[in-house]
């Protein structure tokens, strides 16, 4: 396990603990923890920016390794497992997610929304498991590798009951930290369309800048000062003749 993390110890002083195992994983981690402590200097960052410095170093600290040597597929994967680890933080969130974009947008969510969502959950995983079914058959595969797919015999009421209960209770335990892990998924975003920009010693200037002047900026203020104002602007689709 990794336990690597920015902490005060029981006399305040901030210091910086690593999981090391010395591997490349361990230096990239370090780098990510590393910048938390600079950028935990100064005024308290807003909630959806705390990961933005510490994924850009890192990212930027891989492409370092590179440079210098290093197997370049061992660094990439590296990349991809942090940033899976990344998305699967985010993916526990996305049910309350979807939930506050249907509420801010269309208003108060109805028990009968809910059934409706459901069914539509329910349907898919039906149509997958005929799928896998016809997969696993056709390979010779044994079926009963798909058991983890069967749901629990519930009604579609049981089932919104049970899944508002439960989101009572995480509220009520966490209250707005509830929704802790969406920043990892914003926060990789940001440091992506940034890493596509030409000019990368500017970017690099300002980013030094954001990193120890993080408490004055919000997510708006980031896209406005490095000028990726089109990295959350909805995909326009392409229509097909």
């Amino acid at each position: 396990m990794d336990h690597s993390a920015v902490f005060e110890d029981i006399e305040g002083i901030r210091k910086i603990r690593v999981t090391n195992d010395e591997t490349i994983k361990c230096f990239v981690s370090f780098v990510h923890g590393f910048i938390h402590y600079v950028s935990s200097q100064g005024d308290i960052p807003p909630f959806s920016l705390l990961e933005f410095p510490s994924i850009y170093y890192e990212r930027l600290s891989a492409n370092y390794l590179v440079k210098f040597g290093y197997d370049e597929n061992i660094i990439k994967q590296v990349i991809r497992d942090r940033n899976q680890n990344n998305l699967d933080i985010y993916s526990s969130l996305a049910g309350i997610l979807m939930d506050i974009c249907k509420y801010n947008k269309k208003g108060p969510i109805t028990q009968k929304d809910k059934i409706e969502q459901w069914k539509k959950f329910k349907r898919s995983i039906y149509k997958t498991q005929k799928n896998l079914i016809r997969i696993f058959k056709k390979a010779g595969e044994p079926l009963e590798k798909l058991e983890l797919l069967a749901m629990q015999n519930y009604t579609y009421e049981e089932l919104v009951n049970k899944e508002c209960d439960e989101n009572i209770a995480r509220f009520i335990k966490k209250g707005i930290l509830v929704l802790d892990g969406y920043q990892y998924l914003t926060d990789s975003y940001l440091v992506s369309s940034i890493l596509k920009q030409s000019d990368s010693d500017n970017m690099l200037d300002k980013m030094i800048f954001v990193t120890e002047h993080l408490g004055e900026f919000n997510v708006e203020k980031i896209i406005h000062y490095f000028g990726i104002d089109n990295t959350f602007a909805p995909k326009s689709k392409i229509l097909k003749s």
